[in-house]
Order: C-alpha cells, then structure tokens, then sequence
C-alpha cells in the first residue's frame, strides 16, 4: 500500500513539472446512424393546363405592313399568369407577347421577356409602299422600355433602326416617336428618353440613318 501511495504522488509531481495537461484516451466514437435515412416521399405534382393567354385586337396599330394596298388587322396575346408581381419571380419562359396579323401572310412578331406592348402605326418612314410597326415592350415592372421600329421586307420582320430608350411616362398614344426627316433622304428624327446625374428626365431629338 505503502509503494502505491508513493508511485502515485510521483506521477503527480511529475505532471506538475510539466506545462502539458495530461493526455486522455479518447472515447470510442458512436455510431449514430450506419445506413443513410431513407429518401422522403415526395407527392406528385399535378400537371397544370398551358398557361392561359389574354388576346385582344389594337386597331390603332392596323395598317398596311405587307404594302399591299389592303390594311391588316392586328391582334395582340399575351401572357396572363407570369408570376409574382413583385418581379422577383416572373417566370420569363412565360412572359412572351405575340403579335398576329389575321388573314395575311406576315409572320408573328415574338416579344421576350414582356407581358404587354404599346404599338403604333408609324406609316410609311422608309418609302417602300409598306407601313411601319413602333412597338414598345412591358415588363410588368419598372419604368423603362425601348422602342422597337420593325419593317416587313418580303420575308422576315426586320427592325428598320436600333433599338433606343423610353421612359414609361412618355408613352401614349398621341406621342411622335419616329418621323420622316423632311429634308435629309434616308434619315428619321428620333425623339428618346434621357436621364441626367440627378436622375431627372428629358427628351431630346435626334437625326439617324436607317
């Protein structure tokens, strides 16, 4: 009894002479689980009909697209149920506008990522018999757009210039944003939207060649 109380008060001097604590054997480690849990049963989801389209005729867009000498009527669809109207969760491969000439041979006109448009009949700019199309798409959302001039050439739609900017504010029916330049052969007189550092806004006009 004697040389155990003395074994062990050596090996507690001995652990206080050093800086190290004493080293422990480790626990076994438990198994908590030795197969993984089974997959969880998911109901199956009911397939829906195809997303349903609203469809409405814009006659202050008919005209004469095909230069045929006959005005075509247009009608527009689009898409109905899109999303959230927040914007965070449109579902984009729905947010699709067609535009439809009933009873002629020009080709639809496909809007992407839009869910209305404002149209005009912008007449004949390029004097090749045939009316031009203003088209300006909507998101749903937001406060700005572009406008979109498409001539028909006996084949596909085409855009008779690029693309510029318009603030929601300035579109309306009654407002000019393309006309023939009177004096300049081949040239238009854009009007567009622009934003200063202040973020106010302006129009300004501006020549371009088609």
């Amino acid at each position: 009894m004697k040389n155990i109380l003395l074994f062990l008060l050596s090996l507690l001097s001995l652990a206080a002479c050093t800086n190290e604590p004493p080293t422990l054997p480790l626990p076994p480690r438990r198994i908590v689980q030795e197969e993984p849990p089974p997959p969880v049963k998911v109901p199956e989801k009911k397939v829906k009909e195809a997303v349903p389209m609203e469809t409405r005729m814009d006659p202050k867009a008919a005209g004469d697209y095909d230069g045929d000498g006959r005005a075509e009527t247009v009608r527009v669809t689009r898409p109905k149920d899109f999303g959230d109207s927040s914007g965070d969760l449109f579902d984009e491969d729905k947010m699709v506008v067609t535009i439809a000439f009933p009873g002629s041979e020009l080709p639809k006109i496909s809007i992407k990522q839009s869910v209305t448009v404002y149209l005009v009949n912008e007449g004949d700019l390029d004097g090749d018999g045939a009316d031009e199309l203003g088209v300006v798409p909507g998101r749903g959302y937001g406060i700005w757009s572009f406008y979109y001039l498409y001539t028909f050439k006996k084949g596909p739609w085409d855009q008779l210039i690029y693309p510029f900017r318009v603030h929601f504010d300035d579109v309306n029916d009654d407002f000019d944003f393309v006309k023939k330049h009177p004096k300049i052969a081949g040239s238009l007189i854009i009007t567009h939207t622009v934003q200063d550092e202040n973020a106010d806004t302006s129009l300004e006009t501006e020549v371009v060649k088609y």
